[in-house]
């Protein structure tokens, strides 16, 4: 098996914090209306959860690869691990409360573990490791 790095960490990084902004106007955008009574707290929250789910997501990848995985610290992972915690909070990123925020954004982080390594044991070609 040839293991090929990836070709350039600044633009993975710009790719990933464009998608980052995309799941703010995606998750915040999804009330649909912003005009009734109540609709900027619902949009707020969602955005909020948001915000949660993807640190809480990058920061499980992060320190379960550099201490119980005992590998380099990783940007490109902990960057998926954000992109993990976000899309974990669409579903619910509106009705969550900011605690349970975090819950599902590490179970996006460990998830993402789970099948980014599953991926590398099966030698399944992946680009994007997303």
């Amino acid at each position: 098996v040839l293991k090929m790095d990836g070709h350039s960490v600044p633009l993975a990084a710009l790719g990933g914090f464009i998608l980052i902004f995309g799941f703010f106007a995606f998750n915040g955008g999804s009330q649909g209306s912003i005009s009734g009574a109540g609709d900027g707290a619902v949009v707020a929250l969602a955005i909020v959860n948001t915000t949660i789910g993807a640190c809480s997501g990058g920061l499980t990848v992060l320190f379960f690869n550099r201490f119980i995985l005992q590998q380099p610290w990783s940007f490109l992972m902990s960057l998926n691990g954000a992109l993990a915690g976000m899309v974990s909070m669409c579903s619910g990123c509106n009705v969550y409360e900011p605690w349970a925020a975090i819950i599902v954004g590490m179970g996006g982080g460990f998830l993402f573990i789970a099948v980014h390594f599953g991926m590398l044991k099966m030698q399944l070609d992946d680009p994007l490791d997303a």
